[in-house]
C-alpha cells in the first residue's frame, strides 16, 4: 500500500511518458533476471485522460517494443479519454485499441485481448501432412 500511495495517480494528471516508461523498464528487467517465460510479453496501457506524446515518445517505445517483443493492447476509457495516442500505440507496437465508452462492459472488453493470443496459437499449432511418392 505505501508503494501505491506514493505513485504518480496520487497527485491527478496523466503521465503517458511516465507509465509507458515504467512498463517496459520492467520488462527489461525481467528478460535481464531471467524472471519471465519469454513466450509472449504484453502491456495492457490504460488511461482516462490525455497527455501529450510525441514523435520522438513513439520511436523510443517501438524500438523498445520490437527490441523486447512487446505488444501493445491500449484502452481509453471513457467518453473524455483521448484515443489518438493510444490507437497510435497500439497499432504501432502489433497490438489493439480498445476504445470503452461510459457504461461499456469493461470486463468484457478487457478480455477480448485473449482472442489476440488465441489465433496465434492457432497459426503456430503442428499441422501433419501427409505425403504420398509419385
Amino acid at each position: 500500500k505505501a508503494w501505491a500511495n506514493r505513485q504518480v495517480w496520487q497527485r491527478g494528471g496523466t503521465n503517458f511518458r511516465a507509465a509507458m516508461n515504467r512498463a517496459l523498464r520492467t520488462i527489461q528487467d525481467s528478460v535481464a533476471d531471467g524472471t519471465t517465460s519469454m513466450c509472449q510479453k504484453a502491456i495492457m496501457f490504460l488511461t482516462d485522460g490525455k497527455a501529450e506524446f510525441d514523435d520522438r515518445d513513439f520511436a523510443i517505445v517501438k524500438e523498445e517494443a520490437i527490441k523486447y517483443d512487446v505488444i501493445i493492447f491500449s484502452y481509453a476509457l471513457g467518453n473524455d479519454a483521448g484515443r489518438t495516442v493510444t490507437k497510435r500505440l497500439a497499432c504501432e507496437n502489433r497490438g489493439v485499441f480498445y476504445p470503452v465508452a461510459d457504461g461499456d462492459d469493461l470486463k468484457r472488453i478487457m478480455s477480448e485481448y485473449y482472442h489476440y493470443f488465441v489465433q496465434g496459437q492457432q497459426i503456430c499449432s503442428t499441422k501433419f501432412v501427409e505425403y504420398t511418392a509419385v
